[in-house]
């Protein structure tokens, strides 16, 4: 019995984590929303959520920085895109943000 209940446990635990990163998934796309409208603190506001609960996906903390240097925080900003590749080193997307200067970042949105 006592490896049933193990066995249900992970099931849920599995099961209430899809739901928190849907959840997340949620609130990502909100942000997305708010970045496309220009309200770049309230997107860093969420994308900073999203990025702390989810410290395996590099988009939001790359989202974020893209948030941060249309706010004026440069350093914050290369804090978050280093944060996105050290999650995930194949996210060439935050490679290639990292290497770029905050200016030209700016220029291609």
């Amino acid at each position: 019995m006592t490896k049933l209940k193990s066995f249900v446990f992970i099931i849920f635990f599995a099961l209430l984590s899809q739901s928190v990163l849907a959840d997340d998934r949620d609130v990502f796309n909100r942000a997305l929303n708010l970045s496309k409208q220009g309200q770049w603190q309230q997107a860093a506001d969420l994308y900073a959520q999203v990025a702390s609960r989810n410290p395996q996906w590099p988009e939001p903390k790359n989202n974020l920085a893209v948030s941060l240097i249309n706010l004026g925080k440069i350093t914050e900003a290369q804090q978050a895109l280093d944060a996105a590749v050290v999650s995930r080193s194949s996210f060439s997307v935050a490679q290639t943000n990292r290497q770029r200067q905050p200016e030209k970042l700016l220029e291609d949105q």
